[in-house]
């Protein structure tokens, strides 16, 4: 077990990519929610001032 000198180099490399893989996760979430915010409320705004295409649905 001692002499296992890859997998003790190896164990550590892989906690570090899950960390780091979960840093991307977290900047890439509050990326998108940058980037789609206007988008969203574009859209919603779009849709105030958009005339029923029926009576019915409105």
């Amino acid at each position: 077990m001692w002499g296992d000198v890859p997998g003790w180099r190896s164990a550590p490399a892989s906690v570090l990519a899950l960390l780091f893989a979960g840093v991307a996760v977290v900047v890439a979430n509050r990326t998108f929610r940058i980037v789609i915010e206007p988008v969203a409320l574009a859209a919603e705004q779009r849709e105030q001032f958009l005339p029923c295409p029926s009576a019915a649905s409105c």
